[in-house]
């Protein structure tokens, strides 16, 4: 499939991928994707739809926050 991000549901969407997405699993193992988008802002929201090939059909919109990859850890304190 091809990844398509807008930054509104309603779009413009912008094709990402310029080559179809690999499947990650093993042969025989079902299907899995993975797909990570290196070009986002922290703290801005995307609005992502899928399509998939060869028949062309768009899926989604579906949204997701954008993470740093940093994690913090804090201690929980409790009384």
């Amino acid at each position: 499939f091809h990844v398509w991000r807008a930054l509104h549901a309603e779009g413009p969407y912008v094709r990402l991928t310029s080559q179809p997405v690999p499947s990650t699993a093993p042969a025989g193992g079902g299907a899995s994707y993975r797909y990570e988008d290196r070009s986002v802002q922290a703290g801005q929201q995307y609005w992502y739809r899928i399509q998939s090939l060869p028949d062309e059909q768009l899926f989604g919109p579906v949204s997701d926050g954008v993470q740093l990859r940093h994690r913090l850890y804090l201690p929980v304190m409790v009384h």
